[in-house]
């Protein structure tokens, strides 16, 4: 992004331009690692103005932003618009040092500084750079190559130093050993008295020698297929490349390459060939061909195609699940089995055990006494298992559980549920007996070859796996055999006595044998995945339990565990459950722990010695527990012993059985089972992976259709077949084409594309360009020759058509044919036989040579290319070179001749405006081709050098044949002659070559010198004249052009201000002289300051300092430049004031008059704004780039003066010695359109405009009246610099004024200035020449200026009055300062420029207020949503934006109304929370509208904070919630009011209130809490009242009831509460002691608790905690499906829901409110339900006439083209309709109409609009309806009307048209001011139109035209003067009364 800034005159030719060193904008900052960072502030821009290019200076934002970034981190950003923090920037102070020499100077300065290479590295482009090093600025000013001398730069070099200056007071200037050389020699030449007489010798001499060499060079692939010939050519506006082909009738075999990108080569390949895909070829390669020819169907394509991948994927992993699902079920049916067979064991063997196990009872509840197996367990509980004889007697009597008392006996009756399943075991030992292995499964091998397969078991079948296919396995009498697809029968045979196999295959002859492969020795042991391992295991760990059981009784009864002081129970239980993982391991550690060896072994081996006393001892004790365990089997009390040992261990032997489970059932499924799941998901994969294959076929023939599709009509068929990279950058397609039909020649036209700011920057630095082909027409051309040797010529015609000059197949014919889009034109036809042609489209020329008659003949066309003729008489060249053939012909069109190249190597020149031949020729190189630069100024004739492949090109001028230069094509290993020719890139040439193959084509600037001659002046006279140098000789010269163009104190800064001293050291080298360098730089300055004081007489000059200093410096020295910058005492400079100055110091070029149009720039550059159909969208996209960042935050008062006048009559010069601006300044025209730049006072701003000059050549009258229209409406001091008299230019530019005064209309913040005449260089008649001016001006100001006129005659420039004369204009620029007509702030001057520049640009002449209202509207309706939902304008990651007054831009106060009936804690919590940014919905959109939505996890927000302040209850929340609601309602209102005060009678305004009301009305509906019960407690919903009805409803808790047991309390415990939240009945912890816990016997209805909370054993029926139980039946409402909430026990007629009000939604069109209505079955039947909320009147305005004139406006770039003349204009069609607006009325709530009429505004004196339309422009009449008299209009462009003349041209002013061509290009008042005096308008007559005779009218300025106005000149026309035509058609005259009185002067020929 750049601003473009102030060097506007510096036009630049062609070759200027090139050598432009441009900036590309996107320069950023750079960061070293010594800290030294680098921004471009300001630099140099070619910018396209006029056909010209033009250099202007820019100003980066990235540079600024980057500079403020290294001054302050985080204080300024780009994206997503420029913003500087200036307050961050406030802090920071720093000194500023200027840099000013040479590149080479400040380049060695850099280094010398220890600066890192890349720093300097950056410094490219001229312009002025900042770099950041040591805590110091340094502002480098980086010169052109060639120096402060280089003249195309001098202009901006005067501006950069100025720009420096101003910046800073310390500047460094390093200058070198020639500059002081030069001041030695000039050190006399500067005096003050030097004579103004100059004497001058007037002579010719050579400005340069000849000579042309190559520049900057392109290369690019061209589309080589089947490309048979080329031809280039250089048109007016496109150069073109043409490739022809012969497309061959039948099929053949093609091989196609390209060296391109793969992107040209396919889609060179889609446009010639219709590509069908191979079934091999891969799917990569048909994705990269179909993405790259069409990247639409292949997003199409392969968004279908993922898809079905994406479905066949849920199809997979559903198919993949369910498996699964089933592998874990039969998994889990297996754990079962095996967890019955192991209870059946357990039962059968250790039934104690058992029961422990099952539950903690071990005597049945019925009987009390122990359980055994003959025992049930019941269905309510697991744990609960009686006798089946005492269940069976139980249910006899009673229906409940003896335990839990729950029903049983629906469960049970019926079947005999035993403890265990006995058949468990059984059906587990067949399923693994099943699962064994067949003898042939396994993997078999041949012992002779490499043979192999497996045979595997699938259920009770074999199957065999072989080369991938699998067949079912049949046997037949001790034979197996199976049928291998695609092979044959396979034979297998077990062989006797072993496990050895034969086997035959089906190709085999004889039987082979195979031995099984060995085992694994790494597999599982799976010994253990049997029946009787599942049981050896189980019964294992209840025997150690046993015995460790048996060994702690042991211990405890010989007092072991005694003398240990250890517990018996804690101890029994910590050994049985150690028993549990290792018996062994734990018994030797409680042995050790526990016996004491000698004591034991004295008792029950007393005589036992000594030696094996600890084994002994072992074994004994072994013996003595295997002998207690069995007494303890036979004990009668081991239940009761043993059991309680065995429970206190429960849980963990419950968990080591069930890890013995859980493991040997994994171990068994795995052995057995898991193996067929295994297969199921291999033949699942693989069905899969088939149908993803079927797919990707299917996606290949997808793309193949798709790109047939795109095929052009009739092209060869092209089977691809192979698509390979041959080398890089080549791609190679292979396979067959099909053509049908005969034989053709095709060609495929392309046009060059380049990109012009690339094009610029590569031209000016010499480096190569990207340049690309692009296609001319969609389609190819068809020739009906075949032969390519048949086309002699073929390129672009205009912008969208190609032609061709082609042979006929006979050769005895010439066919010139344009083709396009639409068809084709037979431009020329010759019957003859011609041997060479040549074109030119500049020309409009077309020259043919036949040989038979040995004559070359010439046709012209006109502009249309409608029609030709022969433009001369045909040249005999037997004339003028007898007997020579010719070769080609050339057309030269800078000098509109022919050039023949004969054979003979002779060229000779006609010329075709005197039609003759030149007389003397002149002879060329031998050569094989020649060509012509575009100018025609050089022809190149092209050989073979010494070496084959070597081709020269030798250079001859066509002016007198001189030859130049002999250029070599820098062409490697050309062995054949390329094809070379010249094209034109944007006005520059480039020699372009194809070379064999023709698959590369090179392009080569070609730069041509010509030794010119030129006007020589040279200075004669005295010696001291001749000694004077001219121009600036020493970079020293510029200060003496900045102190002269610009000031260092401005008027209305003050003239009294402190002088401000410049500090300026120069560096340079130490160099003899007899005063030294130092005192010979003062000297020169002092001289030349002298010389300034003297001829400008500027005060200024009086109070400048410039304090010099010369420091020689040793450049050996590596750090020189370190001790330089050290030494300098650079005061710190305020960085805040740095930055601003920086932004207004570049001007910037705001808009430009051109094409009869206002043209508006975007950030000082040209934008397209065609998009753009309303003013309003137009207006906010004009931007003026880091000036609003200025004018956004000021809040002084914005005074606006400008500057206006006729060319070259100082007005940027008086404006910056008024206001200090930098505005460039020269003797001619240097200001092109509107420049804006900006001077910040302590209390005012200044915003100053500099318009170019009126009156010129350059400028129509209506492009002067446009900026003129723009400069009264938005300035309030217009300062027009006149000449000393009235004079006919000065008069003509008012009369341009005035045509302005009926324009825009009114505004109270527009048209606010005084016109300010100064009249310059009035030397002693100031009074007579005010006075002469008086008398002559015109009453246009009365319009304009509202009056306030004055008229300064001004002292000639250089006299010191002059300068004084500047308090004048500063009371001027004071009193309107004082008047209050400026502007309040900067956004108010931004709001009003923007709209008005749009406006003038569009032609828009409605109302400007009216604009502004819908501008403020737009933009507080865009706000509307956020406010409502967040309080504030915006929530950005920067904060909250908060409330403004939009149009003074100033935070919004809210008021302080406390509500009524406010709770405390509602205030409270209201303190805490803020309305601004707390966010009360979020913002939706719906239908293409915005609404707000109060979502859940907004309301969870919401909920949080105000908990996070006070904790409240459900209705103290929904309190709060609507406190808010109702804060933001009357804060949002207050603030709409705010803003809408002044137009508070509007319509659209009273329309956005309502709307404004009704969006508050919804956020109070909806931040309603829901407050139905939740869905899992019975607390209510605190979700958003409309929440989603799919989405359950929550409370927000954990839905736990948190009280204690009601009935634990009353025995004095505390236990808590198992119910849900908020249930109605008493607390209670679920123990089935405290309620009876039945179901209740109204379950069934609703509101029921469910539970009985009667006392245990209670006779009454079932009763649960509700106080209410419900009727449960549907609501009797036909709409609703609620439950009825009504008592059970009530008798009611209807049934009633919870939902008390209507449920019907408001009748009131486009209402989404509900129905006010309080009763519920309003909505039955009922189609009138209404809101409480009024209404927006829908009706349309009832007044007659139209309420509002409404401009659409469409702006096209079009292209005039007529028959005499072609021209550029601004195509601004204006659809203008005749609005009915709407009513802007309220209906009251509950009403369906309000009391009056209809009307769409109460606004006071209210118009409603005429609906006559002017006949010529189609613009509405602006009167109120029903005026008398005559129709009134701002005219537009008339596109209604066309022209008519008796003639074939019809001029007007510098434009011509023809008979029938619109008027649209001009408008109504400025055409007839253009037509001037005389004109008449010309209409169908009268009566003709009426079917009446023709006759003369009688009616004054009118009569019957006698003469014939084409077209149709047979249809009779009247002829109007000027005032009867207005007349005539009831309109106002729309001229100024000037033009009028001039029009009636003139004496009408019409009879009175």
């Amino acid at each position: 992004m750049s601003l473009a800034a102030p060097l506007r005159s510096c036009v630049l030719d062609k070759e200027e331009a090139a050598g432009m060193i441009m900036c590309d904008g996107d320069f950023e900052s750079i960061a070293t690692n010594d800290g030294a960072v680098i921004a471009q502030l300001i630099c140099l821009q070619t910018d396209l103005q006029d056909d010209m290019h033009v250099a202007k200076l820019v100003t980066s934002v990235e540079g600024v932003v980057a500079l403020c970034k290294m001054l302050g981190d985080g204080s300024a950003c780009v994206a997503p618009k420029p913003k500087v923090n200036f307050e961050r920037l406030e802090r920071g102070k720093l000194p500023i040092i200027g840099v000013l020499g040479e590149q080479l100077a400040i380049r060695g300065f850099l280094e010398s500084l220890q600066l890192a290479p890349q720093v300097t590295a950056m410094l490219k482009t001229v312009g002025l750079y900042a770099i950041h090093h040591q805590q110091r600025l340094l502002l480098v000013l980086w010169p052109a190559k060639a120096g402060f001398q280089d003249a195309s730069h001098r202009r901006p070099m005067v501006s950069f130093v100025h720009f420096v200056m101003q910046l800073t007071t310390d500047i460094l200037w390093l200058v070198g050993e020639e500059d002081l050389q030069a001041l030695q020699t000039r050190r006399d030449a500067v005096r003050s008295n030097l004579s103004r007489n100059l004497d001058i010798q007037i002579g010719m001499k050579a400005a340069s020698e000849d000579d042309c060499n190559f520049g900057s060079h392109f290369r690019l692939s061209i589309p080589t297929i089947g490309t048979s010939d080329i031809r280039i050519c250089s048109g007016k506006n496109r150069s073109s490349l043409s490739m022809l082909r012969v497309q061959a009738a039948g099929k053949q075999e093609i091989r196609l390459h390209r060296s391109d990108t793969i992107t040209n080569f396919f889609r060179e390949v889609k446009d010639t060939h219709s590509v069908h895909f191979h079934p091999d070829l891969q799917l990569e390669q048909c994705e990269q061909f179909a993405q790259v020819v069409s990247s639409s169907d292949f997003a199409r394509i392969q968004g279908q195609h993922k898809e079905k991948i994406r479905q066949l994927a849920t199809q997979r992993r559903e198919r993949e699940q369910a498996i699964e699902e089933s592998e874990n079920r039969k998994k889990e049916d297996l754990y079962v089995m095996l967890k019955e067979t192991a209870s059946a064991e357990i039962l059968k063997k250790f039934p104690a055990e058992f029961f422990v196990l099952m539950t903690s009872q071990t005597e049945c509840a019925v009987c009390l006494s122990t359980l055994d197996a003959d025992s049930v367990r019941l269905p309510c509980d697991p744990g609960h298992i009686l006798h089946r004889r005492c269940f069976e007697e139980h249910l006899k009597t009673k229906r409940n559980c003896p335990i839990c008392r729950k029903d049983v006996a629906r469960d049970v009756r019926g079947a005999a549920l035993a403890l265990v399943d006995e058949g468990a075991a059984a059906r587990l030992s067949r399923q693994i007996a099943a699962k064994e292995a067949h003898p042939l499964v396994g993997c078999w091998k041949s012992t002779v070859g490499a043979e192999a397969f497996n045979i595997v078991k699938e259920g009770t079948e074999l199957a065999i796996k072989t080369h991938g296919l699998h067949s079912r396995i049949v046997e037949a009498r001790g034979l197996w055999y199976a049928t291998v697809m695609g092979r044959g029968t396979m034979y297998i045979q077990q062989a006797a006595g072993n496990e050895d196999l034969r086997f035959r295959m089906p190709e085999d002859k004889s039987w082979r044998d195979a031995k099984k492969a060995g085992a694994n020795p790494n597999a599982e042991n799976t010994s253990d995945a049997s029946v009787g391992g599942i049981l050896d295991c189980i019964q294992e760990m209840f025997s150690n339990l046993q015995f460790m059981y048996a060994f702690a009784e042991l211990a405890h009864a010989e007092g072991w565990m005694k003398k240990a002081n250890l517990d018996l129970a804690d101890t029994e239980r910590e050994m049985l459950q150690q028993s549990l993982e290792n018996g062994e391991t734990v018994f030797n550690k409680w042995y050790e722990e526990l016996v004491p060896p000698a004591s034991l072994i004295q008792r029950l081996n007393p005589l036992s010695g000594s030696d094996g006393r600890k084994q002994l001892c072992v074994h004994d004790v072994r013996r003595q527990l295997v002998q207690r365990t069995s007494e303890l089997e036979a004990c009668s009390t081991k239940h009761e012993r043993y059991s309680r040992a065995i429970q206190s261990c429960r849980d963990a032997l419950n968990n080591c059985l069930e890890k013995r489970l859980r493991d040997m059932t994994d171990l068994v499924f795995k052995r057995h089972i898991q193996e067929s799941f295994a297969d199921k998901k291999q033949l699942l994969r693989a069905g899969f992976a088939t149908r993803e294959q079927r797919l990707s076929s299917e996606l290949c023939c997808a793309y193949g259709t798709a790109m047939q599709a795109l095929a052009p009509e009739n092209a060869p068929k092209v089977i691809l077949a192979k698509m390979m990279p041959r080398y890089s950058g080549t791609y190679i397609f292979e396979g067959q084409s099909e053509v049908i039909g005969e034989t053709q020649l095709i060609c495929a036209m392309y046009h060059f594309k380049v990109e012009k700011a690339h094009f610029e920057h590569a031209i000016s630095a010499g480096r190569d360009l990207r340049v690309a082909l692009e296609r001319l027409m969609p389609s190819d051309m068809r020739f009906g020759i075949k032969r390519p040797d048949g086309v002699l010529q073929a390129g672009c015609l205009g912008k969208d058509r190609g032609f061709s000059v082609c042979y006929s197949d006979t050769g005895k014919s010439l066919n010139f044919i344009a083709r396009s889009r639409y068809g084709e034109d037979w431009l020329l036809q010759l019957k003859r036989d011609v041997d060479a042609v040549a074109w030119s489209e500049q020309l409009r020329m077309l020259a043919v040579y036949s040989s038979e008659s040995g004559q070359a003949g010439i046709y012209a066309w006109d502009e249309h290319f409608g029609r030709h003729h022969d433009y001369c008489a045909p040249i005999s060249l037997d004339n003028h070179l007898p007997d020579a053939e010719l070769f080609q012909m050339h057309f030269l069109p800078a000098t509109k001749q022919l050039c023949f190249v004969f054979r003979c190597n002779t060229v000779r020149i006609f010329e075709l405006v005197p039609k003759c031949m030149r007389p003397r020729g002149f002879s060329i190189t031998p050569h094989v081709k020649s060509v012509v630069d575009s100018g025609g100024a050089a022809l190149l004739a092209l050989y073979q050098g010494c070496d084959a492949a070597t081709w020269k090109m030798d250079v001859f001028l066509t002016a007198d044949g001189r030859k130049i230069k002999t250029l070599t094509l820098p062409l490697a290993g050309c062995l054949t002659p390329p094809t070379v020719d010249i094209v034109c890139l944007y006005g520059v040439d480039f020699l372009v070559a194809v070379g064999p193959g023709r698959r590369e084509l090179h392009g080569w600037h070609f730069k041509l010198q010509t030794a010119e001659q030129i006007c020589s002046m040279e200075q004669v006279g005295s010696a001291e004249a001749e000694a004077q140098p001219s121009g600036l000789t020493t970079p020293l010269d510029l200060l003496s052009q900045v102190l002269s163009k610009f000031t260092s104190q401005a008027a209305l800064s003050g003239m009294n201000l402190a002088p401000q001293t410049t500090r300026l050291t120069v560096l340079g080298p130490q160099v003899d002289s007899d005063v030294g360098p130092a005192a010979e730089v003062n000297q020169y300055v002092s001289k030349l300051l002298a010389k300034l004081k003297q001829d400008t007489q500027k005060p200024s000059l009086e109070s400048l300092r410039i304090e010099i200093t010369f420091l020689s410096v040793a450049v050996a020295h590596p750090m020189w430049a370190v001790d330089v910058v050290a030494g300098l005492t650079a005061s710190d400079v305020n960085l805040t004031q740095f930055v601003r100055s920086l932004i207004c110091m570049v001007p910037m070029q705001i808009a430009r008059a051109e094409n009869e149009s206002f043209i508006i720039l975007k950030d000082g550059l040209r934008e397209d704004v065609s998009d753009f159909s309303h003013v309003n969208e137009l207006a906010g996209f004009i931007s003026f780039g880091l000036y609003e960042l200025i004018l956004e935050s000021n809040e002084n008062p914005v005074v606006v003066i400008s500057s206006m006048g006729k060319q070259s009559t100082g007005k940027s010069y008086m404006l910056n010695h008024l206001a200090g601006s930098c505005f460039d300044t020269a003797g001619g025209r240097c200001t092109d359109g509107v420049w804006m730049t900006l001077r910040e006072m302590p209390d005012v701003t200044y915003i100053l405009l500099d318009f170019e000059g009126l009156g010129s050549f350059e400028r129509s009258a209506q492009e002067d009246m446009l900026l003129s229209v723009f400069n009264a409406a938005i300035s309030h001091v217009s300062l027009f610099r006149a000449e000393n008299r009235l004079d006919c230019d000065t008069a003509n530019i008012f009369s341009r004024m005035q045509q302005a005064a009926k324009l825009i209309q009114g505004d109270k913040e527009l048209f606010n200035g005084m016109f300010q005449i100064v009249v310059k260089d009035v030397v002693s008649d100031a009074k007579e020449v005010a006075q002469e001016f008086k008398q002559k001006i015109h009453n246009f100001f009365l319009r304009l200026y509202k009056g306030r006129v004055g008229i300064l005659p001004f002292p000639a420039l250089g006299r010191l009055e002059f300068y004084r004369e500047f308090e004048s204009l500063i009371e001027k620029v004071q009193a309107a300062q004082a008047s209050g007509r400026c502007f309040e702030s900067g956004r108010q001057f931004l709001r009003n420029t923007k709209l008005l520049m749009s406006k003038i640009s569009m032609k828009d002449w409605t109302p400007t207020d009216q604009n502004k209202i819908k501008i403020l509207l737009a933009s507080l309706s865009e706000c509307l949503v956020p406010a409502v939902a967040g309080g504030c304008m915006a929530l950005t990651e920067d904060g909250v934006m908060p409330l403004l007054h939009l149009r003074s831009n100033k935070t919004f106060v809210t008021p302080n109304a406390p509500m009524d009936d406010e709770p405390e804690c509602v205030s409270s919590i209201q303190a805490v929370l803020p309305d601004e940014g707390l966010v009360l919905a979020n913002a939706v959109e719906e239908d293409g509208s915005w609404d707000i939505r109060v979502t859940p996890e907004v309301m969870a927000n919401l909920q949080s904070k105000v908990k996070a302040v006070q904790v409240c209850t459900t209705d103290e929340l929904s309190k709060t919630l609507r406190a808010l609601a109702m804060r933001r309602q009357q804060r949002i209102i207050a603030w709409m009011e705010s803003n809408l005060e002044h137009i508070a009678n509007e319509g659209d305004a009273q329309r956005l209130m309502m709307q404004t009301k009704m969006l508050l009305a919804r956020l109070l509906q909806r931040l309603r809490l829901c407050g139905l019960d939740c869905a899992h407690c019975r607390l209510p919903c605190t979700l958003p009242w409309d929440h989603a009805a799919d989405l359950s409803h929550d409370c927000g808790t954990d839905h736990r009831c948190h009280a204690f047991c009601h009935y634990c309390q009353e025995s004095g415990r505390a236990t808590a509460c198992q119910q849900s939240a908020g249930h109605a009945e008493a607390h209670d912890c679920g123990d089935a002691a405290h309620t009876c816990g039945q179901d209740c016997s109204l379950s069934s209805l609703g509101n029921c608790g469910g539970r009985c909370v009667l006392k245990p054993g209670h006779s009454e029926a079932h009763l649960c905690g509700s106080l209410r139980h419900h009727c449960g039946k549907p609501c009797s409402l036909s709409t609703c499906s609620n439950a009825c909430v009504l008592p059970f026990d009530l008798i009611h007629e209807r049934c009633e829901c919870h939902v008390i009000v209507c449920p019907n939604k408001c009748s009131f069109p486009s209402c989404s409110f509900m129905c006010s209505v309080s009763d519920h079955f309003h909505a039955d039947g009922r189609a009138d339900c209404m809101c409480d909320q009024p209404h927006q009147c829908p009706r349309e305005c009832q007044s007659t006439g139209i309420c509002e004139i409404y401009s659409e406006l469409v702006v096209k770039k079009q292209k005039f083209t007529g028959k005499h003349d072609t021209f550029d204009y601004d195509a601004i069609v204006t659809e203008q309709n005749g609005v009915r607006k709407t009513c802007c009325k309220v209906v009251p709530a509950k009403s369906r109409e309000h009391e009056g009429e209809h009307i769409h505004s109460t606004t006071e004196n209210l118009v409603h609009y005429c609906d006559e339309k002017c006949p010529t422009c189609g613009y509405y009449c602006t009167l109120p309806w029903g005026h008398s008299g005559e129709h009134d209009t701002r005219h537009g462009n008339m596109r209604r009307t066309y022209f008519v003349s008796d003639q074939e041209v019809f001029t007007l002013g510098s434009r011509k048209y023809a008979p029938a061509e619109s008027g649209v290009a001009e408008m109504c008042n400025m055409y007839c001011h253009r037509a001037g005096r005389g004109h008449t308008h010309v209409k169908l007559c009268a009566d003709y139109s009426q079917g009446r005779e023709c006759c003369s009218s009688a009616m004054p300025g009118r009569r019957h035209s006698s003469r014939r106005y084409k077209p149709n000149p047979d249809e009779p026309k009247d002829e109007f003067t000027h005032a009867a035509f207005w007349e005539s058609i009831s309109f106002r005259d729309p001229c100024s009364n000037e033009d009028i009185d001039m029009f009636r002067q003139v004496q009408p020929l019409l009879p009175a």
